[in-house]
């Protein structure tokens, strides 16, 4: 379980020479393709996920909508937005949708094993 993770944080710090942030990755507009200015600040870049993950004609897809929260619930942790968005990000992207996945893969075995039982 925990080997998926030690190569991913691997693969970054060998491949990534800033892999620590202290501050936003900055980077000026580029209006052919999408880099870390579109990360920070949104862009209109045509998008490959399409509707509704991401929104049109201001409407905001999920990706938006996800985006908003995180930077919402933030200001909770710091007056910085940067790093209460950090945080944020952390505790729900990499902590609480893992083990909310995890725990509905242990419900679908435990389902699985009742059914089984029941043949």
């Amino acid at each position: 379980m925990i080997l998926p993770w030690a190569v991913l944080f691997g693969t970054n710090y060998i491949y990534n020479d800033n892999f620590i942030r202290l501050k936003p990755a900055r980077a000026a507009y580029d209006k052919n393709q999408c880099n870390w200015h579109c990360h920070n600040v949104a862009c209109n870049h045509a998008s490959k996920l399409g509707k509704p993950f991401i929104g049109t004609a201001g409407q905001k897809g999920y990706y938006e909508q996800t985006i908003a929260y995180l930077k919402k619930k933030g200001k909770r942790y710091s007056d910085n937005q940067f790093k209460g968005y950090v945080v944020v990000n952390m505790l729900f992207l990499c902590l609480g949708w893992p083990l909310l996945m995890y725990a509905l893969f242990l419900v679908v075995i435990k389902q699985r094993v009742k059914l089984k039982e029941l043949e």
